[in-house]
């Protein structure tokens, strides 16, 4: 019987000791992928951290998108009161919150002022303007594709890549009252960077004194998105937030690199137009608004992109009423370059800076709401 017990015993233990290896093998393949998911050595792995990085951002945001855009607009409306001067007086640059404009829209979506369109232009036969939420949606989705394009052109000699950060060009939809509240923020800004530029052709000293203030006080991050940025940041594997920040890093550097030769590019174009009516003068204003148009034209086309192309384009694509007429763009600088003919004096070209300054400071307003991959988790 003892015999039978020890023999019996040993196919008995067999079975246990195939289990106990299978469970230790299912246990480092477990520990194994655990490990390979922290591991962002492989392209793959580095790329599907920033996506998902991103994918979070964008599903965050959503989720609180009012209280996203109520805190943008508190911050941004806090900003102007602290750089801009409360004293008007001749040469100061002021900003009363009396110049800030709001966009609404009625019951038919239709809206009731959109300067961020730029250029007002009211449909007589509706009885109101053609601008209309989706509208705006897609306006700020095609600029926004074209400025990532150049983050992108900016990047690529690093050899980094930002593909994932081109899903910000596609805004998910808006509830007509969210894009009222973007369309809004946007328009403050375009206020803030107008009359920045106005305020160059009286005292340029003092604007950039303002200016600076603005540059290091609009960016900062609100407590909103820096939760944002903590949240999604915790989800990311330690083995890939070094390579998520070097994206990151650049990304941002480049997108304030595109912004402010940009900008600086606008700023020169009226002294352009100057000089060429002060070598080319002419009493007759048909040639005058047309020698303007076409050097301001030829002045854009010089930067890295024709702004004035492609949002007249961006108003063809997705502004119905605009297709029966020219872009908007176009109106605006005609209009512009008129009044400038009109004066008869070269110098009064420099007015045109704050014109231009208009259709940049909407680029800049469309591309601050980028800077949101900017902030991380902050301190």
């Amino acid at each position: 019987m003892e015999r039978m017990t020890q023999f019996s015993s040993v196919p008995s233990s067999t079975p246990m000791r195939s289990i106990a290896r299978i469970t230790v093998v299912i246990v480092m393949l477990i520990i194994m992928g655990f490990v390979v998911a922290d591991d962002c050595s492989s392209e793959k792995a580095h790329s599907d951290s920033i996506k998902n990085y991103v994918a979070c951002l964008k599903r965050v945001i959503g989720e609180n998108r009012k209280l996203y855009e109520a805190e943008l607009h508190t911050h941004i409306r806090s900003v102007t009161k602290r750089c801009f001067e409360r004293k008007i007086s001749n040469g100061s640059c002021d900003l009363p919150d009396v110049e800030f404009g709001t966009v609404l829209y009625d019951g038919g979506a239709k809206s009731k002022g959109c300067l961020e369109c730029g250029k007002r232009t009211v449909d007589e036969t509706a009885g109101g303007q053609f601008i209309r939420p989706q509208d705006s949606i897609c306006l700020r989705s095609r600029v926004t594709e074209q400025i990532v394009h150049q983050v992108e052109q900016c990047m690529s000699p690093k050899k980094i890549g930002s593909a994932a950060f081109r899903s910000f060009a596609n805004p998910d939809t808006e509830s007509t009252n969210i894009t009222t509240q973007v369309s809004n923020s946007i328009l403050d800004y375009m206020t803030i960077y107008t009359r920045l530029a106005t305020c160059a052709l009286s005292n340029e000293s003092r604007a950039q004194i303002v200016a600076n203030c603005v540059e290091e006080s609009l960016h900062d991050p609100s407590k909103a998105i820096c939760n944002f940025g903590r949240s999604c940041e915790s989800a990311i594997p330690d083995a890939c937030k070094d390579s998520l920040n070097t994206v990151r890093k650049s990304f941002c550097e480049c997108l304030s690199e595109v912004q402010t030769s940009r900008r600086k590019h606008f700023m020169k174009i009226g002294e352009e137009v100057e000089k060429v009516l002060s070598k080319y003068p002419t009493k007759n204003i048909t040639v005058a608004i047309s020698t303007c148009v076409s050097t301001v034209k030829t002045e854009i086309s010089k930067g890295a992109s024709n702004w004035l192309d492609d949002i007249g384009s961006a108003f063809l694509e997705c502004t119905p009423k605009a297709r029966s007429g020219p872009p908007s763009t176009e109106i605006l600088l005609n209009a512009a370059c008129s009044a400038v003919a009109a004066q008869g004096i070269s110098r009064e070209a420099r007015q045109l800076t704050p014109v231009l300054t208009f259709v940049s400071a909407y680029l800049d307003a469309v591309g601050d709401r980028l800077r949101v991959i900017c902030s991380g988790p902050c301190a």
